[in-house]
């Protein structure tokens, strides 16, 4: 074999090993497919974003509530089944706490829409009690003032326009809820439930790429993480560095395993760390009358505040929704919603 001959057999062993070796790389084993992807989007995703975003909607939450002050008088738990509290109150005023959140639509049918969301967004319990706490009395054993929850109004906001919601089941243990609008015939809201396949938060690793769609402060947003603490239980569970502010609780976490061709729903954001602090704030309903510079000389109220710690977003995984909308299942059909065709891929 003459040297050009021994030269080219030995340049076209090394390009067939070269291109073996470059085959192998682009394309995954099967086990890896397995798993979601830990690769930042590397083509445009704009159009299937904006495709899920229209499932993704604002809601609100407010809750009236009448306060009773005791002032001076030693009013204890056991007397509250015999006694009229608006008589023996010193006071009362009315103030009102909101909340604001993120659902999405996961089914509709004979004119509902089903949408789910975290129960802490709508949830405000019926009774606050608040106890004296000057060291002249036993803790929580003199009661300084009742609030009672008069009224609660429900507003999901869609193109400019907001209607009342309903809620038909909630999980405080889960922080999952169940709304609901009923619509008249030909109406025109525009509700497209979620179009996306449910994924397997239990094939989501460390590092594993990840999306939430809600809306943080009332604005619609797509904000990206990196999973951490994967397969945190049994359910899946899972931490994300995804940005959380107020308003994106009931999010949608989405991810993708085949590069983005498509995505699948693997979780809902939920919460995050805190630190809480109180503080005290003028009379709520008041407050609007004051000229800035102008003394204020009305009641002052103590309210908690907390300061989130950016950067850690928990998840509810999907698996945990599954069970939430089966045991639900009966209500979801009497409004024509099947839990079956929403919960249909198979892990």
């Amino acid at each position: 074999m003459t040297n050009i001959n021994c030269l080219l057999f030995f340049l076209t062993i090394f390009l067939s090993a070269c291109a073996s070796s470059n085959q192998s790389l682009q394309k995954p084993s099967s086990a890896e497919e397995r798993y979601y992807t830990s690769a930042h989007p590397n083509r445009n995703i704009s159009g299937q974003l904006e495709q899920i975003q229209h499932s993704v909607k604002r809601i609100s939450a407010t809750a009236i509530y009448q306060a009773y002050y005791f002032d001076g008088l030693y009013l204890r738990a056991e007397q509250l089944d015999y006694v009229d509290i608006q008589k023996l109150a010193s006071r009362n005023v009315t103030y009102h706490r909101s909340t604001a959140g993120t659902a999405f639509i996961i089914g509709r049918g004979n004119n509902h829409v089903a949408f789910l969301s975290c129960a802490h967004v709508i949830s405000f319990p019926d009774t606050l009690i608040s106890y004296v706490n000057d060291g002249s009395v036993t803790e929580n054993s003199v009661i300084s003032s009742i609030s009672i929850k008069k009224h609660q109004s429900n507003l999901i906001f869609d193109l400019h326009r907001f209607r009342s919601f309903e809620i038909i089941a909630r999980d405080d243990l889960q922080d999952l809820t169940l709304l609901t609008v009923s619509l008249s015939e030909n109406e025109d809201f525009y509700a497209p439930p979620l179009s996306i396949e449910i994924g397997d938060p239990k094939d989501l690793r460390l590092g594993s790429y990840v999306m939430v769609m809600g809306y943080p402060e009332g604005f619609p947003m797509v904000t990206d993480g990196i999973v951490s603490d994967a397969n945190r239980n049994s359910y899946g569970a899972f931490l994300t560095d995804a940005l959380f502010n107020h308003g994106i609780s009931g999010g949608v976490i989405i991810a993708s395993r085949d590069n983005y061709r498509s995505f699948e729903w693997v979780g809902v954001a939920n919460s995050t760390s805190a630190k809480r602090e109180m503080q005290l704030v003028p009379n709520p309903l008041t407050v609007d009358l004051y000229q800035p510079f102008e003394p204020y000389a009305d009641e002052i109220f103590v309210q908690q505040k907390a300061d989130i710690v950016y950067g850690i977003t928990q998840a509810i995984p999907v698996t945990i929704v599954i069970e939430f909308l089966q045991k639900h299942e009966e209500k979801l059909a009497r409004l024509g919603i099947d839990v079956n065709r929403i919960i249909s891929t198979e892990y």
